[in-house]
């Protein structure tokens, strides 16, 4: 099969934060900005192809197969696992790399964004110089919903992401995302949660699933979640006691909103005054999430996940291959000699 350059277009807004006309983030793959001829060829592409115009096109990777698959096959092989099948160089997942990619920003910049897996992936043939749709995807549209969109603006970040932090954490996330093996293991579980709770169209999802994202990350038992959650965010979180005393309390509030929504108590009685951004209901009519909390939930999420991605022994520990049993007693143990430290 002949390897043919593909682009996978998306939107990014406020553009501002991520500035980059031209960055290598992977071998192989780059991000770019489109504007100019770029940004002329894919107006003209949608309008051939008679593409949906819901996604106001701002950002695209450029990925080359020829030094995108090699380069992986070596990473691969760093980790002693068997090379891979001729037949999988057919099924380049484009929106798993435009994933790993928005991720990162979202984590770094908090820059809300819309991804149409299905419809923007096109490939660009040497020979023709014309985009054609093709590609290969597991995912449609991905798009950040109102309450979640003004979430993750409000939660704060680097603006604009800072380039040597951004392809830091697009290699460090390469191995859930990457094309022909790819890991599972707590922190997978959480980056999808989490991706799925930016997604959500109520606020209600976007919620809980920020919540479960937390669970798959800290959680070692059954008991007393909502104290140890708490616990482990602030020891990662708080750089003084301060701190880790605000993130403690943060977490046990926002766990009460949490338990409100999935055990049936976010009620509301009629004439009970007027509801506002920050009124937590839950009807067939209308749902809300006080906003205040959403914001301060996604921002939560986001910084324990960086924090522990930027802490070796805590990401060895979830990425080492061993029973979950192992993994259990030895977060617990990492955990206990944090908070006595």
């Amino acid at each position: 099969m002949r390897l043919q350059i593909t682009y996978i277009g998306f939107e990014l807004n406020p553009q501002n934060w991520v500035p980059y006309n031209r960055l290598q983030v992977l071998p192989g793959v780059r991000l770019m900005k489109l504007t100019g001829p770029l940004s002329e060829t894919f107006v003209i592409a949608r309008k051939h192809w008679e593409l949906p115009w819901h996604i106001q096109l701002t950002h695209a990777l450029r990925i080359d197969p020829t030094e995108y698959i090699p380069a992986v096959e070596k990473r691969i092989g760093v980790e002693d696992v068997k090379k891979l099948s001729k037949r999988q160089y057919e099924y380049i997942d484009y929106g798993s790399i435009a994933k790993q990619v928005i991720i990162s920003l979202v984590l770094i910049a908090g820059v809300p964004f819309q991804l149409d897996a299905g419809g923007y992936v096109w490939h660009y043939p040497e020979d023709s110089k014309k985009f054609r749709p093709g590609g290969y995807s597991v995912g449609n549209l991905h798009r950040t919903f109102l309450a979640t969109n003004s979430a993750i603006r409000e939660s704060g970040g680097a603006r604009p992401a800072p380039v040597r932090t951004l392809k830091r954490l697009i290699d460090q996330l390469d191995r859930y995302f990457r094309w022909g093996l790819w890991w599972q293991d707590r922190l997978s579980m959480a980056l999808a949660y989490m991706w799925n709770g930016w997604c959500a169209c109520y606020s209600e999802q976007a919620y809980v699933s920020m919540t479960m994202a937390l669970e798959a990350l800290l959680s070692t038992t059954r008991v007393e979640i909502t104290h140890i959650l708490a616990e482990r965010a602030a020891v990662l979180v708080g750089s003084s006691t301060a701190e880790r005393v605000e993130v403690y309390e943060r977490v046990k509030s926002l766990y009460k909103t949490r338990s409100a929504i999935v055990h049936g108590d976010a009620m509301r009685k009629k004439g009970k005054g007027h509801y506002t951004y920050e009124t937590l209901i839950v009807q067939p009519k209308f749902s809300n999430v006080p906003h205040s909390q959403l914001v301060n939930l996604v921002g939560l999420t986001r910084d324990v996940v960086k924090a522990v991605l930027a802490d070796k022994v805590l990401l060895g520990i979830i990425q080492k291959k061993q029973n979950e049993d192992r993994t259990n007693n030895e977060l617990d143990q990492y955990f206990k000699e944090k908070l006595l430290d």
